[in-house]
């Protein structure tokens, strides 16, 4: 059966192979029409002559004929890649599989223009540490391996390996610390046969399932893992191993396991003994680092906000508390100015001992009437001291004239700070020889209000005075010192002081008496001069010989001028 037409819908369609046409020979529609060109063309362009016609695949490799007369550089590109992406694999024994990984990665890559401005190598190594992070349970390699075969920085090679990663959009399985657990054991020295060594190594391998349960090994890198366990297992069999040694094997920072270890110090396997960590698997999780850390950032941010708002509140508290301490002070201020008591009533003695001997030497008896004011200032003006006090009618104005009692000055206002005996006791010459004598220093320490405990503490026993003296007696600057003590004291004993010089003292010179100044002024020139190389004599003879000859010129007669009009007439 034909194929049916288009047009007419009959069955009576014929093809012609020369033309390669389907004809109709009912309507004589043309149904099919497939054209074929057995000629060659070619054309030109900046790449040179090409065929037109022939397939370009997307990596350039399957057109030998499409360029004449030049190369393609894609295809160069790849194939050094090739070449370079097998040799790598064969210094770090990998098997074909990766290298067709490896090579498939890099032609992405290089679609991608992820080349561009980095160095081959590094892209080399990136694509085969890719392929291997792919396939972990195939090989133990790491990026260490990587950066030594290839002499290149391992921070740059990790920076270009997580940049391909993203580029490509390839996730890597996490790397286990497990399987780097045998190759780590024989770089310490523990990979040797012997019953120890295979203990340290399953202690080991223990030690990072556990961290791994603890989610100790999320985002983290297996060499400090594998150190920090290696460093527990090796001290739970008695292998002396630091912190130092792991870390010039596993190429990692010391405080990188310090960390480590103390993250392990934190969760509960920790407080096993080791044979209970040996016999027992613990069931139960621990939380991991960085919710712990988030946990006590979080507790530390609740305690500022509490401070924050204690704070406050006693900022608000502020105004109500000058408002208390102003109302005091008014009262205060209130009960100084009340009256006393009248005169009638007892008087009152001061408690203060200094206050009473100057209240019994008469110095602070207040004057009740005029007459005693009067009297105490001149007797002989008032009269007896008998006399009444109403006797005179001016009493009244005068004693409201005097100053009130409760305004007179105090002891204390008058800057007097010493009692009466202590200033006879300074004005007595044997009394202060006593009392410096007594205040003198004897040199020992005033140990009173210390308990004995404490002074025990301070002073140090046989043991520790011995280990104290030893470290002082090791310790190179100490040695340095004692040694130039003994050698001064040596040089000292060998060679005696010189004596010294005794200076002679000059005596006071008695100047003589000038009868002018000027012969004054002479002497102190000669006795200041500025050099010795220099006849000052003869500069005196120049000097007074240019004075002499200026006296001369001002002594010659002045120049007359004649007036030559006045001769002619």
């Amino acid at each position: 059966m034909g194929t049916k037409c288009k047009k007419c819908g009959q069955y009576e369609a014929e093809e012609d192979p020369t033309t390669g046409t389907v004809v109709c020979t009912n309507c004589g529609a043309i149904s099919e029409e497939n054209q074929i060109v057995s000629s060659i063309q070619f054309t030109e362009n900046a790449g040179g002559s090409s065929i037109i016609g022939t397939f370009h695949s997307a990596d350039g490799l399957n057109n030998s004929v499409n360029h004449i007369g030049s190369r393609n550089h894609r295809e160069v590109t790849l194939r050094k890649a090739k070449e370079s992406i097998c040799r790598l694999c064969a210094e770090l024994r990998l098997p074909k599989q990766h290298e067709d990984e490896a090579y498939n990665y890099y032609r992405l890559a290089l679609n991608k223009s992820f080349t561009r401005g980095r160095r081959a190598e590094q892209v080399y190594a990136s694509c085969v540490y890719l392929s291997c992070r792919l396939n972990p349970r195939q090989n133990e390699l790491m990026l260490l391996d990587f950066s030594q075969v290839l002499k290149v920085n391992v921070y740059i090679l990790g920076k270009t390996f997580l940049k391909l990663s993203q580029e490509l959009n390839i996730t890597p399985h996490m790397l286990d610390p497990v399987f780097y657990i045998h190759r780590f054991a024989h770089q310490l020295g523990f990979g040797d046969s012997g019953t120890k060594n295979k203990e340290v190594m399953e202690t080991s391998n223990r030690i990072v399932q556990r961290m791994n349960r603890d989610w100790m090994t999320e985002g983290r890198r297996p060499a400090g893992i594998c150190g920090a366990a290696f460093v527990i297992a090796a001290r739970m069999h008695g292998f002396r191993c630091n912190i130092e040694d792991i870390t010039k094997v596993f190429k990692i920072g010391p405080n990188t396991i310090r960390k480590r270890l103390h993250e392990f110090g934190a969760t509960p396997s920790a407080k096993l003994t080791i044979d209970e960590f040996n016999r027992i698997d613990l069931e139960s999780e621990f939380d991991p680092p960085s919710f712990i850390k988030a946990q006590e950032e979080a507790a530390k941010k609740f305690d500022n906000e509490e401070i924050d708002r204690q704070v406050t509140e006693a900022e608000a508290l502020i105004p109500e508390i000058d408002q208390a301490m102003t109302e005091d002070q008014k009262k205060a201020a209130k009960r100084k100015r009340r009256p006393k008591k009248a005169s009638g009533d007892a008087e009152e003695v001061p408690s203060d001992p200094e206050l009473q001997m100057v209240h019994k030497a008469g110095f602070l008896d207040p004057l009740k009437t005029p007459e005693e004011a009067l009297a105490r200032l001149n007797p002989n003006f008032v009269g007896s001291s008998d006399t009444p006090s109403t006797s005179r009618p001016e009493n009244g104005r005068l004693e409201s004239l005097l100053p009130n009692e409760s305004y007179q000055p105090t002891v204390e206002s008058l800057g007097i700070t010493r009692s009466h005996a202590e200033m006879l006791s300074l004005s007595d010459p044997s009394m202060e020889n006593n009392v410096s004598k007594e205040e003198l220093h004897d040199g020992e320490l005033d140990l009173e209000g210390i308990d004995d405990d404490e002074i025990s503490c301070m002073i140090l026993n046989e043991a520790e005075v011995s280990r104290k003296t030893t470290m002082w007696e090791n310790r190179k600057e100490n040695k340095e010192w004692v040694k130039r003590q003994e050698e001064k004291r040596l040089e000292e004993a060998s060679n005696p002081p010189k004596a010294k010089r005794a200076r002679k003292r000059r005596g006071k010179s008695t100047l003589p008496e000038y009868s002018t100044a000027g012969e004054a002024l002479q002497t102190v020139i000669k006795q200041k001069r500025f050099s010795t190389n220099i006849n000052y004599d003869v500069l005196n003879t120049l000097k007074e010989a240019l004075s002499t000859s200026k006296e001369v010129e001002q002594k010659k007669s002045p120049i007359k001028i004649i007036d030559k009009k006045k001769t002619e007439a």
